[in-house]
């Protein structure tokens, strides 16, 4: 079995094409949970993608939400089975979800009593994306997916789906189908372009509670009845209450559509009788901090161009400072070089730990970084300073067996480590 980064652990091959392979995977560090792990072709994939996840990756909280597949990472493979990748080979990982839970291929069948239950909550989840302002380009029956445990409605990562754009599978009269008129003359995505991708969906999630489901051709046809206003055809399947509801929604006219996803739950609680709710107070309630950092751009050129200098000229200044006020943002700009330099460079260690013991700055930070190069580090390395490094990591005399020898002087101990 194949470990990378000595986190993802490979369990099984589930799909390969030009642009990447994907794996079923264990993560070792994340509670043993199952995962979806994408490795990327670098030959293939466009360089644009990879700015995508670079751009998106960095803040995770304003991608993830309920309602979509989660993200959960984005790098390089720098290890595989704990032996030094020298290729660069960018990778990203997700929730794991089977191609069984797509809403049309779910074990258990889209009944008459949860057809409506299901739409409900397709109308939260486009309604969430809304509200946060990033709204769901890619609204088709085949990114959305139903969680077999819980019944939930999770629509495809969109990290998967700038993927997928550039596969030459892309089947373009399905992604059309599900396109409003305006949509796809201007391609101006608006809430009510997005009415119109519910409509199409309902249609296809009643057909498929009758089992009637066929291909596309059916569905051009009963939205072109539906813009007659015929429909005898399928009169067993739209009932009276659907037909009032789906005819609003994927007429070809914007102005004559539900003006807003709220509308929509309005009218099916209405002819239903039901309760359903446009969203979850609590949802709605949580805040994110998880952001991109904005106005930083001079400062991050400026460091990144330091260097740079610092490797090509093989300069005898090596280290770079960054000062300020308290609170300006500085561990942030931190992160954020090093979440840059861990997708250029081969390895970036860190610490962003400052307490202070008896009001003096600790070797906390040393040590943080210390035990993350050990590992790595060639054991020739390791035994040649094990006298030095036992004192600030305990776990290498362990694995050595080495001895303390008397401590040194404070200034004559920092100047041997």
């Amino acid at each position: 079995m194949e470990i990378i980064n000595n986190r993802y652990r490979i369990v099984n091959n589930l799909k390969h094409n030009r642009l990447c392979s994907v794996y079923e995977a264990i993560d070792m560090q994340k509670s043993f949970n199952t995962v979806k792990l994408y490795i990327l072709n670098s030959k293939h994939v466009p360089k644009e993608f990879i700015e995508f996840c670079t751009i998106n990756f960095e803040s995770l909280g304003s991608i993830n939400n309920p309602y979509m597949v989660e993200v959960i990472e984005f790098g390089i493979v720098k290890q595989v089975d704990n032996k030094k990748s020298y290729y660069r080979t960018y990778y990203y990982t997700t929730e794991f979800i089977e191609e069984k839970e797509k809403i049309l291929n779910s074990s258990h069948r889209v009944k008459d009593i949860s057809l409506i239950y299901y739409f409900t909550n397709i109308c939260k989840a486009i309604n969430y994306f809304w509200i946060s302002g990033n709204p769901y380009n890619e609204l088709t029956i085949d990114n959305i997916y139903i969680k077999d445990k819980d019944f939930n409605i999770k629509l495809k990562d969109i990290i998967t789906l700038e993927l997928e754009k550039s596969e030459f599978s892309t089947e373009m009269e399905l992604v059309n189908l599900f396109n409003a008129p305006e949509y796809i003359e201007d391609e101006s995505l608006t809430l009510s372009s997005q009415i119109y991708s519910l409509g199409v969906i309902l249609i296809i999630l009643a057909l498929k509670s009758k089992e009637l489901y066929k291909d596309n051709r059916q569905i051009i046809e009963i939205i072109n009845n539906f813009q007659s206003g015929g429909v005898n055809e399928y009169k067993e399947v739209f009932c009276k209450r659907l037909c009032t509801i789906i005819q609003k929604m994927v007429d070809f006219e914007s102005k004559n559509r539900y003006k807003n996803v709220g509308e929509i739950i309005e009218s099916i609680n209405c002819i239903y009788g039901t309760n359903y709710k446009l969203y979850e107070k609590n949802e709605l309630e949580k805040l994110n901090f998880d952001i991109r950092m904005i106005g930083r751009e001079e400062e991050v050129s400026s460091i990144l161009a330091i260097k740079d200098s610092i490797f090509k000229y093989d300069s005898i200044k090596k280290v770079t400072t960054i000062h300020g006020e308290v609170g300006i943002g500085k561990t942030r700009l931190l992160r954020h070089i090093q979440y840059i330099l861990s997708l250029k460079e081969d390895y970036v260690f860190s610490s962003f730990n400052n307490e202070k013991i008896n009001n003096k700055y600790s070797n906390k930070p040393l040590v943080d970084i210390l035990r993350q190069i050990i590992p790595i580090a060639s054991k020739e390395l390791v035994n040649k300073y094990a006298l030095e490094l036992v004192k600030f990591v305990p776990e290498v005399g362990e694995k050595k067996n080495v001895a303390t020898v008397a401590p040194l002087k404070e200034l004559r101990k920092n100047i041997k480590l």
